[in-house]
């Protein structure tokens, strides 16, 4: 099993590319939250765009209230 890390690395991003057209990392990893907050932004987004790999999350709309 790989690890997080791994999975995002750029090097592996180097070598999914020659397969796929993009990733669907959790929104959590793109923007992190912390006590019902968010936090600055990962790189994530910026690392994908880089090996020309497209960005698809899962929604991030608020299903309370």
């Amino acid at each position: 099993m790989q690890s997080y890390w791994e999975i995002t690395s750029d090097s592996y991003f180097q070598y999914i590319k020659q397969y796929v057209e993009g990733i669907g990392p959790w929104k959590d990893t793109v923007v992190p939250v912390k006590d019902n907050y968010l936090l600055t932004p990962t790189d994530l987004v910026a690392r994908a765009h880089a090996h020309n790999l497209q960005v698809h999350t899962s929604s991030v709309q608020s299903l309370s209230g």
